[in-house]
């Protein structure tokens, strides 16, 4: 597997994450979020894989302006809490 299909797969490994509120919260906030992200529910990383695909294949410069910071937050929140584990 490669790409979305890739992310779908290992997201569906995972299962919930304690880091998955933040996100959420942080993607309702973003000015660029979609009406169904602002909604605060639950994260569905499948759901944000597939809203990236569906940007990227349109080329909507604002929803993947999105996509790219809802990425970057996810990647910041997880190498803190990664630290957060090797330093207990």
């Amino acid at each position: 597997l490669s790409g979305y299909s890739n992310a779908r797969y290992w997201f569906s490994c995972l299962g919930d994450h304690p880091l998955f509120d933040q996100i959420a919260e942080f993607a309702a906030a973003h000015p660029g979020a979609p009406r169904a992200m602002k909604s605060g529910a639950t994260w569905d990383p499948a759901a944000f894989v597939q809203h990236c695909e569906a940007s990227e294949r349109s080329g909507s410069s604002e929803n993947l302006a999105f996509c790219t910071a809802v990425q970057q937050t996810e990647w910041e929140l997880l190498f803190d809490w990664c630290a957060k584990l090797t330093a207990a």
